[in-house]
């Protein structure tokens, strides 16, 4: 399985490395790269961008100001997508015993967002 541990890092036995980092859960994807990061929620196929240097809560989306950027992102995690066989995740969410109120979760945070 590919991956790192994090213990190190959360322990501080390690300074945190610049590696890209790639998720996807219930079909919420991102990438965070430098002080990049590109947010894809499962009800939209658009990325969002933040500068998460200057922008930890992530409120501001600048993916407008800075496109190749989303795009070199998006590119590289459809390629790790591709590579580590990730797919729609959405069936084992609604199978699992939490799986209503985690959909409702997501939807909240989605509005959220949205507004």
């Amino acid at each position: 399985m590919a991956g790192h541990s994090l213990i190190p890092y959360l322990t501080g036995k390690e300074d945190v490395k610049k590696d890209t980092l790639f998720f996807e859960w219930g079909g919420n994807r991102a990438v965070r790269a430098d002080h990049w990061k590109i947010l894809s929620l499962k009800s939209s196929k658009d990325w969002k961008l933040f500068n998460i240097s200057i922008d930890r809560g992530e409120t501001k989306n600048v993916a407008s100001v800075y496109p190749e950027i989303v795009n070199k992102l998006s590119q590289s995690y459809t390629q790790w997508a591709k590579s580590h066989q990730v797919s729609n995740t959405d069936s084992l969410l609604i199978a699992s015993p939490n799986g209503k109120s985690m959909i409702r979760f997501q939807e909240s945070i989605i509005k959220t967002l949205d507004e």
